[in-house]
């Protein structure tokens, strides 16, 4: 199954040149594509579908709040989710294993979890030792220890090939997406002054993947804020601190929002961000199955037999 996955874009570096090795029996079916457009869609609404960075200190929350999405199947690359409600994740230790569980979702796209309910939302946490497994599995590939054994720029191009081909299939599947990463800080030198830049703690090339592939960039953290009084709402001259999740870029770290509804920083609340998508389901597991159900029915009723097949032949006796 996983050779199935790879050799849909099997490519071989040879001396610095790429080489495409899939042959022509193997390259999938492109169906014809209709350039002109129809109707302009609607901008999307629920953010259970969206793409998402979401990263921070440790022991900020981060995987509890990605808990907190429907259907969350959690990749996990490390421990730590005992304490978390959630289904048992699935445990990644090498780029091997990830592979064989990305053909497995991509051949079968399954809708729910052992116990019935629906699945709606991937969770990769960590993304950086996701990525450090993807760098070992190209050293190993290409007989180096080190992307330093190989010539200036070879070994990260093919990293970032290699990297950037199963998370653009990822995008494509039918579940909401969420890349969860540590934070670090990074001195940005130049002739005027110093900046300390705070960004996810994956490497460089993996960063610009995700980067670009998602449409919220979330940052974690722990904000002092004004302590406001209950009753009247007004300052009351102390101070609290506050898990929150900064939605905006700043001079000195990465965020961003794409969808363009996210305010500067909101808490660190699942509740509190689906406020801003009014479209976002607000079901009950229970709630969630039955429309799967329901849609597969309806997929069920709509569907016409091929012409010549039995079920076709039944219809034309009747």
């Amino acid at each position: 199954m996983r050779d199935t996955y790879r050799v849909i874009e099997a490519v071989i570096l040879i001396e610095g040149e790429r080489i495409d090795m899939t042959s022509e029996k193997e390259k999938p079916f492109e169906a014809p594509v209709n350039i002109v457009p129809g109707a302009k869609q609607k901008p999307r609404m629920d953010v259970t579908r969206a793409k998402i960075l979401l990263y921070g200190p440790p022991k900020i929350g981060k995987s509890t709040f990605a808990s907190r999405f429907p259907g969350a199947w959690f990749l996990a690359t490390e421990e730590g989710l005992d304490w978390l409600e959630v289904h048992p994740p699935t445990q990644i230790r090498s780029w091997d294993e990830f592979l064989e569980v990305c053909a497995y979702i991509e051949e079968h796209k399954p809708k729910v979890f052992g116990d019935g309910t629906p699945i709606r939302t991937i969770v990769i946490d960590t993304g950086e030792l996701l990525f450090k497994m993807c760098h070992d599995y190209i050293c190993t590939t290409l007989g180096v220890s080190s992307m330093s054994d190989l010539d200036w720029g070879k070994g990260w191009s093919a990293l970032a090939d290699e990297f950037q081909r199963v998370m653009a299939k990822i995008s494509r599947w039918p579940y909401g997406f969420i890349f969860v990463c540590h934070s670090k800080e990074l001195t940005i030198k130049s002739k005027a002054a110093s900046v300390d830049r705070i960004q996810p703690a994956i490497m460089t090339t993996g960063y610009r993947v995700i980067h670009a592939l998602c449409d919220i960039i979330l940052y974690a953290y722990m904000d002092e804020i004004p302590e406001l009084d209950p009753e009247t709402k007004e300052v009351t001259g102390r101070i609290i601190e506050e898990r929150v999740l900064q939605c905006q870029p700043k001079n000195n770290l990465v965020a961003g929002d794409r969808t363009g509804r996210l305010p500067k920083q909101i808490p660190l609340d699942y509740d509190e961000l689906i406020r801003y998508f009014p479209e976002t389901d607000v079901l009950s597991d229970d709630e969630e199955l039955a429309a799967v159900e329901q849609a597969e029915e309806t997929e069920t009723e709509v569907e016409v037999p091929e012409e010549g097949s039995p079920a076709s032949e039944e219809k034309k006796d009747a």
